[in-house]
């Protein structure tokens, strides 16, 4: 048996997954934030407005279902 495992390793070795380096890829435990950076001054009500969203928008969490 350890033999066989031993070749099945060297096979594992010379063909990667690359589907299962794809899914952990993809599907990431802790992904990057690609948000844009909130503005440092807000001379307008619609400036203003657009902080008050963006730091709502922290509290949204899109989601991908694994199939």
């Amino acid at each position: 048996m350890k033999e066989i495992k031993k070749g099945l390793d060297q096979l594992k070795d010379k063909h990667p997954n690359f589907v299962d380096m794809a899914s952990k890829e993809v599907f990431a435990t802790n992904p990057k934030s690609v948000a844009d950076p909130l503005p440092t001054r807000a001379w307008t009500k619609a400036a203003k407005d657009r902080i008050a969203l963006m730091q709502n928008a922290r509290n949204v969490r899109i989601g991908i279902p694994r199939v």
